[in-house]
């Protein structure tokens, strides 16, 4: 029979759930330190566990209270009878038991913890502890991430934060008394290295509330949940349980909910609350997302961010069923229909998007630099719907910033975001490759400007390259030819399609330089044959000759 000594570990709760996010500064957000954060204290095998918040609770489920200067805080307390996880090292590998909690001191906080290890405990070993015993995953590292990504909202309550996600984990060292047994009766002195742990919350709190806005559309301000996607791979669905007004069901959440989220922290990242929801647009089916974007954010474990206060909640008119995030940053992307594309770095990236035939993509934020081909590669048709402020720059010879699909494809732009490309020599800034066919282009939002590479078109074909039609319907353009382009339609010896800019658009420019013959048409001949289509501007057809100033400008 294996030989065991009983000992008392002494184990206490060092801190409680607090969030810590960096948000944007309008989130106004507060970091709170605890209410009389508890301390480990080893001494004599006996766990100290200071009172915790204004009524010293002697349960482990969170509540709120009140500190000295009337600010919200959390309350947290050891559970009698609840138990602790252990894992330790051994000579044969590592172990594991579990430590109950024996009794608390309602009045100092003092919490008995009674264990029993193996004999062949290692001297000086590693050991694990997770808190409540309930939340460890098999190994005693982590709590499980799963059972975080779907939530309540509530901080209390069956399913609850207080229930479920408030895991508190730590490391040290077990010492043997004479280096050979664990009497009873063994005293650890209270000296760094001597078995002192300390156990850190795993998640972090955040209190927010959430508003829809749909613009000038009125809409009922009621959503059934909130997701959260936090930049590091998990995505959060917070979905309302709360009793309805009569009883007899449950509610969607409201603007005035209070709602709380444990979150696994992160540091620097691009975190986005939204919610999806279906709608009827112009007689059409359509789904709707709400964005709130919150860049270079950092979420702290065991942090509590009460004045988070109300995320706004945007809708996009994208059409999608939900979004797929994913970061720049990380490398190079294939993107699909349903992709949010950010770039999380603010330094410029070499990392290029491959756009996948029939594609509808959000490209949020993005500075790409791309050596030895375009920044952004259509491969067949593709929807670029830009968000935020995005730069793409081709810088080796031959390539645009933007390629354009190939021959009877189409590359769509649109909302009210903004997209600055720039191709490299022979390149067009949106369009084709050097001596290559793209499709037709379109534009029908946003703030778009274009400069191409000498010999090319800011929009258009690259030098000796074709291009489809070019249909210029809404947003702010700005187009330029780096040189023997035109700023619109064909690079030098190049052709392209017929050329339509609406009455819808903002305004319009496009810019040649001293070899190009046209700011919009025809790039400059050689002995190649330069050739576009015909140019209607406001629903009237031009003549090539009127283009021959260096700059146009069409403003309905």
């Amino acid at each position: 029979m294996t030989i065991k000594n009983t000992i008392i570990l002494a184990l206490a709760l060092l801190t409680m759930c607090m969030l810590a996010t960096s948000c944007s500064s309008e989130d106004n957000i507060v970091d709170v330190p605890h209410t009389q954060q508890p301390s480990v204290n080893t001494i004599a095998f006996t766990a100290t566990l200071e009172p915790k918040g204004d009524n010293g609770g002697q349960t482990r489920a969170i509540t709120t209270g009140k500190d000295a200067n009337d600010k919200e805080i959390l309350n947290v307390a050891w559970a009698a009878d609840e138990e602790i996880s252990i894992y330790y090292q051994t000579a044969t590998g590592y172990a594991k038991t579990m430590a109950t909690v024996q009794s608390v001191d309602a009045t100092t906080g003092v919490a008995t913890i009674i264990a029993s290890l193996d004999a062949n405990t290692t001297d000086g070993g590693t050991v694990k502890f997770v808190y409540p015993a309930s939340l460890a995953n098999v190994t005693g590292d982590d709590i499980e991430e799963t059972k975080l990504l779907s939530q309540n909202g509530n901080l209390t309550g069956a399913n609850g934060i207080s229930t479920k996600f408030d895991a508190a984990t730590g490391e040290g060292k077990i010492h043997l008394n004479g280096g050979t047994a664990l009497p009873t009766t063994a005293t650890v002195t209270n000296t760094a290295g001597t078995g002192n742990v300390s156990l850190i919350n795993r998640v972090c709190i955040c209190k927010f509330r959430c508003h829809l806005d749909a613009g000038s559309t009125l809409i009922q301000d009621e959503f059934r949940n909130v997701i959260i996607n936090d930049g590091n791979g998990h995505t959060y669905t917070i979905t309302s349980d709360k009793p309805d007004d009569y009883g007899i069901g449950t509610r969607y959440f409201r603007n005035t909910d209070d709602i709380y989220v444990a979150l696994l922290p992160v540091s620097g990242k691009f975190v986005t609350f939204y919610h999806t929801t279906s709608g009827t647009s112009q007689g059409q089916s359509v789904q709707w997302n709400y964005l709130h974007l919150s860049p270079n954010t950092t979420l702290t474990a065991g942090k509590f961010y009460r004045n988070i206060g109300t995320i706004n909640l945007v809708r996009d008119e994208y059409n999608a069923t939900s979004y797929t995030f994913k970061d720049l940053s990380d490398g190079s992307i294939t993107a699909t229909t349903g992709d949010f594309i950010y770039q999380s770095s603010n330094t410029a990236t070499a990392n290029t998007i491959t756009v996948t035939d029939g594609a509808l993509f959000t490209l949020y934020n993005a500075n790409i630099s791309a050596t030895g081909s375009a920044g952004i590669i259509c491969e067949g048709n593709a929807n670029i719907y830009l968000k935020g402020t995005n730069n793409v720059t081709a810088t080796s010879n031959n390539y645009p910033a933007v390629k354009a699909g190939g021959s009877g494809k189409t590359l769509s732009i649109q909302n009210n975001g903004s997209l600055n490309a720039t191709g490299g020599r022979n390149g067009a800034g949106i369009g084709s490759v050097y001596q290559e066919t793209c499709g037709n282009i379109i534009i029908s939002g946003g703030t778009v400007t274009a400069i191409g590479g000498y010999g090319a078109a800011g929009i258009g074909s690259g030098n000796q390259g074709t291009c489809g039609s070019i249909i210029i319907s809404g947003g702010t353009v700005s187009a330029k030819t780096g040189e023997a382009g035109a700023g619109i339609g064909s690079g030098w010896g190049g052709s392209c399609g017929d050329i339509i800019i609406t009455t819808g658009v903002t305004r319009v420019t496009a810019t040649k330089e001293s070899l190009s013959p046209y700011s919009i048409g025809k790039g400059q001949n050689s002995e190649f044959l330069s050739t576009c289509g015909t140019i209607t501007i406001g629903g009237t057809i031009r003549n090539q000759e009127e283009f021959t100033g260096k700059t146009f400008t069409y403003q309905p």
